[in-house]
């Protein structure tokens, strides 16, 4: 990855394609660092996957401010983001959750899966990223930007 690994707080980059959300760092008033964090992200135009835990309410403020970046970054996004894979160990909360996600995925353009555990959730992110690469292939393309 470009951007250096040392500049990520909220996300822990160091195995980038793959990138996990540190819960612990998405405390209120979190929100201007994640933007700046996901924007560098974008900003590659190479294909990733985010993985989050579970982790507590956010503030109103960061969620207002998350939602209006990924309001303006919609097609950059889609385009290097292959999945948004969420960790919730509780059957019933993941369920709750895939309901709640399918109207992300509506409003963002990228997929959204959930996992029990983050073994799972890697998994699932290397299979998005190996479908991503075939698809790049598919239709022509060698090593390019994210599609």
């Amino acid at each position: 990855m470009q951007a250096q690994a040392s500049s990520f707080h909220i996300y822990d980059v160091s195995n980038f394609p793959l990138v996990v959300g540190r819960a612990e760092a998405m405390l209120p008033g979190y929100a201007a660092r994640w933007r700046d964090e996901m924007t560098a992200l974008v900003g590659q135009d190479r294909a990733f996957v985010l993985i989050h835990t579970a982790r507590d309410e956010e503030a109103h403020e960061d969620r207002k401010q998350r939602a209006l970046w990924l309001k303006q970054h919609k097609a950059p996004l889609g385009r290097s983001c292959r999945a948004l894979i969420h960790i919730e160990p509780d059957p019933g909360k993941r369920a709750a959750m895939a309901a709640q996600a399918q109207m992300a995925v509506k409003a963002f353009g990228v997929p959204v899966a959930m996992a029990a555990t983050m073994a799972e959730a890697l998994a699932l992110g290397n299979y998005a990223l190996a479908a991503a690469i075939t698809a790049n292939a598919n239709a022509g393309v060698q090593d390019g930007p994210a599609r």
